[in-house]
């Protein structure tokens, strides 16, 4: 159905409720009938085959949970990486009425803990981790090999 409907998600900037809008709101109802599938495989083998097959580009060997998870196409995820439960890797954000696609990278080795978000235009380079509750926010990466702890210290980046 999403390879009917919107072909494959891009990188770009839709009015809210625009075509492209109620299309996404489409797939996300359409959507809805398939999550007890993709909660099911969550940390086996098959969560990777099955978000491969939905359009992410999904590495080898990683393991898998999440709690949100839309827009396939525009998912990277290295080699070796782990997202832990509960994490967010939604390619959209809504700002002033305007949905934004972007991309969310992470990179091989990397590790989501648990209620971590990547946000859209986010980057998590290799092996760098996201501790349990935090966050990269958009336009933001977190460097080879590095941590980003919860609690961010105003005008000092990522660390």
């Amino acid at each position: 159905a999403k390879r009917a409907i919107i072909g494959a998600y891009a990188e770009t900037d839709t009015e809210y409720y625009g075509d492209l809008h109620h299309k996404w709101v489409l797939m996300m109802t359409i959507g809805s009938c398939c999550d007890g599938v993709l909660d099911a495989v969550q940390g086996t083998c098959f969560a990777p085959l099955l978000l491969n097959w939905l359009g992410a580009s999904i590495g080898r060997d990683c393991c898998l949970f999440y709690g949100a998870v839309l827009e396939f196409d525009l998912l990277t995820v290295g080699d070796f990486a782990s997202t832990g439960e509960g994490c967010d890797v939604t390619c959209h954000t809504v700002e002033n009425m305007v949905v934004k696609f972007a991309p969310v990278v992470i990179g091989a080795g990397c590790s989501m803990r648990a209620e971590s978000v990547c946000m859209p235009g986010a980057t998590m380079e290799p092996c760098s981790v996201l501790i349990s509750g935090s966050q990269v926010l958009k336009g933001e990466t977190v460097a080879a090999g590095e941590g980003l702890a919860s609690a961010r210290r105003p005008g000092t980046g990522l660390r």
